[in-house]
């Protein structure tokens, strides 16, 4: 009969605890993070408010406040920030208009895909909206028949309980012609230059 000494009794009881920890200390420690939500990565980066799904511009027939025509073809192959107004720019307005043009300046050397469009809802501009477009040079201000327009406003449409033409909202559109971000009047300029910064990266 083989007789097992103390020794060997220790050993075996410490074999038996390391090979319960490599089974339950990994269960254990799963068990909790599925609990926690803390150390999870942010879904997002971005600061605007993305649209789902996005929405796929449909051609449209809008002339520039110089005469030139301006259509679907216009917002393709680079990114478009949108912002819809009247024929006067009030404070929040130029507040909006200006942070829109910082954010597409800090691209440095990636400004250049980057346009920011003006959408004028009446059909010419009051002096107060004129200048901001001496201020903004690059800036491109459109406008159209009231039907074209309501047409393309559809699009932007994002709440009934907030109409478009009034809402003082940006619009970002993507290189494809697609409707897929936007931002309050109150949004962080800081926020944007990030979410530019992002988007020209992917795409």
């Amino acid at each position: 009969m083989k007789v097992v000494n103390k020794q060997q009794q220790g050993n075996g009881r410490r074999t038996l605890v390391l090979i319960g920890a490599v089974f339950f200390v990994p269960l254990l420690i799963a068990i909790i993070l599925a609990k926690s939500d803390s150390w999870r990565p942010s879904k997002t980066k971005n600061h605007g408010e993305l649209i789902t799904p996005v929405r796929q511009l449909a051609e449209f027939n809008l002339k520039t406040i110089n005469g030139a025509e301006f259509h679907l073809k216009a917002v393709q192959g680079k990114w478009t920030v949108v912002y819809i107004g009247g024929s006067d720019c009030n404070e929040i307005c130029k507040d909006v208009l200006y942070k829109i043009h910082q954010s597409r300046l800090a691209q440095s050397g990636n400004a250049s895909r980057v346009h920011y469009v003006y959408l004028l809802t009446a059909k010419a501009p009051a002096e107060s909206l004129s200048a901001v477009m001496r201020e903004h040079d690059k800036m491109i201000v459109v406008t159209g028949e009231e039907a074209e327009l309501n047409t393309f406003l559809a699009n932007f449409n994002l709440s009934p309980a907030q109409p478009v033409v009034t809402a003082q909202r940006s619009y970002v559109i993507d290189p494809m012609g697609r409707l897929m971000m936007s931002y309050p009047a109150d949004f962080s300029g800081k926020g944007m230059i990030k979410d530019l910064e992002h988007l020209l990266k992917v795409l």
